[in-house]
């Protein structure tokens, strides 16, 4: 198979041109984790999180054909089915649900933020959960104790303190920090190419 056969671009023109289950299924895979991601962030209940991804995937698999790569990027399409599937479940079943304050708190956050507003968060949200995906794959790459250098890094800790608990040399804490930062660039600009066009 070509590498252009294994971009997400590719997964969905295959999606989109026919039934290709295998290029489903590794759409799924990419873009179910950033799907609970944002439901989680929106404070959709944890309880209706999986109905909510179904009924968001669902709604990918049956549009996916409509989106247009020259009308938008696919993150901007893929975040206004999101977010209008998510809020639509939420509504419907605050109707039916006698427990209005389990959909209170998500459906104020729709209610609350504007469109743009949302789509900001939705922006933001994407480029954490690449954070966190690079860091994912750092976690491949790297040892434990060297991770948790550079978490402790991240954390603001100094550099005498990060030497001292690790048992490492001030000059190794660098070292370690600038290692992980350059993979974490490239990790992070990957997963941009892979999964944003």
């Amino acid at each position: 198979m070509s590498e252009d056969w294994n971009t997400r671009e590719s997964i969905i023109k295959r999606i989109q041109v026919g039934t290709d289950d295998e290029a489903w299924e590794e759409f799924e895979a990419c873009y179910r984790p950033f799907i609970y991601f944002l439901l989680k962030q929106v404070n959709v209940d944890f309880s209706e999180r999986d109905d909510v991804v179904q009924e968001i995937l669902l709604n990918l698999h049956k549009n996916i054909r409509k989106y247009i790569k020259q009308k938008s990027r696919f993150r901007t399409w893929l975040g206004t089915v999101i977010r209008n599937t998510a809020k639509n479940h939420i509504i419907k079943r605050s109707r039916y649900d006698k427990n209005l304050n389990k959909y209170h708190e998500s459906l104020n956050v729709f209610e609350s933020y504007s469109n743009a507003e949302i789509d900001d968060l939705i922006e933001n949200q994407w480029k954490q959960y690449l954070v966190d995906c690079a860091m994912e794959r750092m976690r491949n790459i790297f040892a434990d104790k060297a991770l948790k250098c550079f978490e402790m890094t991240l954390n603001n800790r100094s550099v005498e303190e990060i030497a001292e608990e690790l048992d490492v040399k001030k000059d190794t804490v660098y070292i370690i920090r600038n290692r992980i930062k350059a993979r974490m660039l490239v990790e992070i600009r990957q997963l941009t190419d892979e999964l944003e066009f």
